[in-house]
């Protein structure tokens, strides 16, 4: 008997399991215009909590592009001018319909252009084996030594700076 009540268990279990993911199959939004509608609304909703928060800015003009919102889009991406935030649109990330879109491009360059560029460095040592994948780096100051380690490759090194 109490086998037989510990199946019964396990199906009612999985009954309630199966129709749940029936229930959900079904409420799950199908279409990619209903999520991003629904994305939207919760970024708008963060928005008036956080009203100055730029990378919000950015999602929602996201959001907008996915919805084919190109004006309300190219207008919040305008917004993030001078703020400096390093959010700058990139090819395969969201904006591919309007990225060929003058605008775009013409707003995409000014929020490029107004980060501050890091500068060159001179290249201090090149790896030789390209099946090394460095996954630690130290400097010793006082030997002008570097050490690599590659846990994917089982070994480390001791470099020293290129001439």
């Amino acid at each position: 008997m109490k086998q037989f009540m510990k199946l019964e268990g396990v199906g009612l279990f999985l009954a309630v399991v199966m129709a749940a993911s029936v229930v959900w199959a079904q409420s799950a939004p199908d279409d990619a215009s209903v999520a991003a509608r629904a994305s939207l609304e919760r970024i708008q909703a963060l928005r008036k909590e956080r009203p100055g928060d730029g990378v919000l800015v950015f999602y929602q003009a996201l959001m907008h592009v996915t919805l084919g919102e190109r004006d309300a889009a190219l207008e919040l991406l305008r917004s993030l001018k001078g703020r400096k935030l390093g959010l700058i649109p990139v090819r395969d990330a969201g904006f591919d319909s309007v990225w060929d879109d003058p605008e775009f491009q013409k707003i995409s360059k000014a929020l490029a252009d107004d980060e501050p560029q890091t500068p060159a460095s001179p290249v201090a040592f090149r790896l030789k084996d390209p099946k090394l994948i460095p996954e630690g780096i130290a400097y010793d100051a006082e030997g002008m030594r570097f050490f690599i380690g590659s846990i994917a490759q089982h070994k480390s090194l001791r470099l020293t700076q290129e001439s």
